[in-house]
């Protein structure tokens, strides 16, 4: 769908694209969607030298890796983003790789974040369509209701979350959601005195009380503390907003199980030259079919695993396992 997308579309590209450095690398197959789009790796070699390999006094491919390890930090430095910047250690989560491209960067991610552990779905090109067909309903209800401290009116605060919790009953009725799979979740913004921005926390359910805006109030400044690594608790807090989530429960898909390899090895058709380091050489590198692989199987890396959605670039170092239901778990080797 790109246009006119990278010069291995061949579709008047000329300049370099992470997937045509991909392509220069041997990381990707010279086709796209099981064989539909042929890709020319020619013109990805000479976008990728033109552009930015003769400007540099680079060699083409120590280039096109130069080009795949800036978009991999540059990754990185987003997830930390979202981890580290709230609170959270990424070398304590499994990264979940998904996307058309996600698994080609899989490995490299997890080495930069200290990751362990990877889990590459069934289908990564369409797990953001999946979930969305299988998520449950949802809608968000809020209210500015800016109080300080010890002035918030409780009467006031139990009338706005009685309205919005009425908003949310009406749309749960409008999409036909069963009384028993109804849910109502309330959460409010605070932030302290003068500061500029609010962090959302959980409220308690039920009647609004005093003791009920007190333990509002102990989550803001115990997330505050998660998050920004301090807290005043002796410092005003306001509130900003009142929001009330109206949550539909949907029955749970039942996922298809793998069958079972029995003791089967996985089988490589073919091998391909893949550069997967910089400055590290090619290697001949056995080409895996997704869906060829069972329940059980393992693969050591350096491999690569193809499938019509995306490509799974196993490292030297890491080793993949078929999970019952198909997902790949990538753990770094004990080898």
């Amino acid at each position: 769908g790109a246009d006119p997308g990278p010069a291995c579309y061949r579709q008047g590209g000329t300049e370099p694209t992470v997937t045509d450095a991909h392509l220069a690398l041997g990381r990707l197959p010279p086709h796209l969607l099981g064989g539909e789009m042929p890709l020319d790796v020619d013109a990805a070699r000479d976008a990728v030298e033109s552009g930015v390999a003769k400007p540099l006094g680079l060699d083409t491919l120590e280039a096109a890796a130069g080009i795949i390890e800036i978009a991999d930090n540059n990754m990185a430095g987003a997830i930390r983003a979202v981890s580290i910047g709230r609170g959270h250690d990424p070398k304590e989560f499994a990264l979940v790789a998904f996307g058309g491209a996600g698994p080609l960067h899989a490995c490299s991610l997890a080495s930069l974040l200290g990751i362990d552990t990877i889990i590459v779905p069934p289908t990564p090109g369409v797990l953001s369509t999946y979930g969305l067909l299988f998520t449950d309903l949802k809608n968000d209800y809020v209210r500015t209701f800016i109080q300080e401290g010890a002035e918030i009116d409780v009467e006031a605060v139990s009338d706005a979350y009685r309205a919005l919790e009425e908003q949310a009953e009406a749309w749960l009725v409008e999409e036909s959601v069963p009384a028993e799979q109804r849910q109502r979740l309330r959460s409010a913004d605070l932030r302290y005195a003068h500061q500029g921005w609010e962090i959302t926390v959980d409220v308690p359910d039920g009647d609004v009380t005093e003791e009920t805006l007190r333990q509002m109030t102990e989550n803001f400044h115990q997330l505050h503390l998660r998050l920004y690594t301090y807290n005043l608790p002796k410092t005003s807090v306001e509130l900003v907003n009142v929001r009330v989530s109206a949550i539909g429960s949907l029955p749970r898909h039942q996922l298809a199980e793998t069958p079972n390899a029995n003791g089967q090895q996985p089988h490589s058709p073919s091998t391909r030259p893949v550069q997967f380091a910089r400055g590290g050489g090619f290697v001949d590198a056995p080409i895996y079919r997704r869906d060829a692989l069972l329940n059980g199987m393992e693969i050591e890396g350096p491999a690569v695993i193809e499938q019509t959605d995306t490509t799974t670039l196993l490292w030297p170092g890491f080793r993949a396992k078929v999970d019952r239901y198909g997902n790949l778990i990538i753990d770094r080797s004990s080898r």
